[in-house]
C-alpha cells in the first residue's frame, strides 16, 4: 500500500486536494491507497505520442515517488499490501461436541 501525505504550509490542515490519477489527499495527514495507485496514477498522467512514421503510441507518466521527489509537500511511503489472514474453520463452528 502506499501512504501520501500532502502537508503544505499555505492551505489550512484537513483542507483536501485532488491530484490527478490519484484521488485526494488531506493536508497534514496520511491517505493510504492500494498497490496498483502508482500503476494507475502513472496511466493518468501519461500521454499518447506519434512516432516518425505516424504510429500513435503511449508513454507512461512517472512514478509516484518520481512525480513528488522534488516536492517537499509530499511524502510518499510504500508498504507491500500483506495478504488477508483467513481463519481455517473448525468442525462445528468450534463448539465442543
Amino acid at each position: 500500500m502506499y501512504k501520501i501525505k500532502y502537508d503544505s504550509p499555505t492551505l489550512g490542515k484537513g483542507e483536501v486536494v485532488t491530484v490527478t490519477g490519484l484521488g485526494e489527499l488531506i493536508n497534514g495527514k496520511f491517505v493510504e491507497f492500494p498497490d496498483n495507485a502508482n500503476e494507475t496514477f502513472k496511466a493518468a498522467n501519461g500521454v499518447v505520442d506519434i512516432d516518425e512514421e505516424g504510429n500513435a503510441f503511449f508513454v507512461s507518466g512517472l512514478s509516484l515517488k518520481e512525480a513528488f521527489k522534488a516536492d517537499k509537500s509530499f511524502t510518499v511511503e510504500f508498504e507491500k499490501d500483506t495478504p488477508a489472514v483467513i481463519p481455517t474453520p473448525t468442525p462445528n463452528g468450534g463448539a465442543n461436541a
